[in-house]
């Protein structure tokens, strides 16, 4: 484990392999990408290109809206946490963030009620923009959320076949497996330097977090990322994040998809042994630690 697999840029992997017939090339790549890296870029993925047009185009009117008609929106009117924050309003380790955001969600109805979990809240409906002041922003939204929802399950059981895992192995972490729900974004390397993650027309941003990383015992990697400010003389910077959302009742910690004392399969444990243990935090090198000598 002393050798080091240095990261010098983003892997691109194009789903158009899988109609090919090359999905074996697909899962290579997707192997390679996930267990080394933690990011990618994926081409030609299956959503609407007019569709995602649409979103970015939104997107701007969005936030140009007037500020009173924002605060109308704000998260504290929300009992699910849905809607708008205001730039400054929201805080990771110690600092204000330098974001202005809103969020929204598919159609969910609330099913919380006296005497259950807390977080059971977090289901509800989104708070929305007038029609009048976006006319179809909301229909548009729905729809990208639910092709984005589509495809994230489908990323996942295709990311389940790369490990040498049933396809379905990753459905028990989700309520209900079917259900729809330029250089300032930087990817760290093992030796702490910045990538530059840059926008490439026709793929999406992808990479995993730690719930993911923690139930594969370190073998699929949450690589640190970092989001920058622009300048303003070069304009705003906008973003739309899709978080696919994992059950609320699940502890991950007493789940895995890598049983203790079963070995890795031969090309993913060559990929995991490229890795070095100095570039993890402490406790994913001891889960990676622990996989590779079991």
């Amino acid at each position: 484990m002393s050798s080091r697999s240095e990261i010098t840029e983003i892997p691109i992997i194009d789903w158009n392999l899988i109609g090919n017939g090359q999905k074996d090339q697909f899962l290579s790549q997707l192997r390679h990408a996930f267990v080394v890296v933690g990011f990618a870029y994926l081409k030609n993925p299956p959503v609407d290109p007019a569709l995602i047009d649409r979103m970015i185009k939104f997107v701007p009117c969005l936030f140009d809206l007037p500020q009173e008609e924002k605060d109308a929106l704000s998260m504290v009117n929300s009992p699910h946490f849905m809607g708008y924050n205001r730039l400054g309003n929201e805080i990771t380790r110690g600092k204000a963030d330098a974001r202005e955001l809103f969020d929204f969600v598919t159609n969910s109805t609330s099913t919380w009620k006296e005497g259950d979990p807390i977080y059971l809240r977090f289901h509800g409906l989104a708070q929305w923009p007038d029609e009048n002041s976006l006319p179809g922003f909301k229909a548009t939204v729905i729809e990208y959320l639910q092709q984005l929802g589509k495809l994230g399950f489908e990323f996942m059981s295709l990311l389940a076949e790369s490990l040498h895992l049933p396809r379905d192995v990753f459905d028990k972490f989700y309520e209900n497996p079917k259900e729809k729900n330029p250089h300032w974004c930087k990817v760290q390397s093992p030796s702490g330097q910045w990538i530059n993650a840059n926008p490439i027309p026709g793929t999406l941003v992808v990479n995993l977090g730690k719930g993911l990383e923690t139930v594969t015992r370190g073998v699929a990697r949450a690589t640190c990322h970092r989001v920058l400010s622009p300048d303003p003389a070069l304009g705003t910077r906008y973003s739309i994040p899709y978080f696919q959302k994992i059950s609320q009742s699940i502890y991950l910690n007493k789940m895995t998809v890598f049983e203790e004392g079963v070995p890795l399969p031969p090309d993913v444990e060559e990929l995991v042994q490229s890795r070095s243990l100095e570039d993890l935090d402490g406790a994913t090198a001891m889960l990676v630690k622990g996989i590779i000598q079991s």
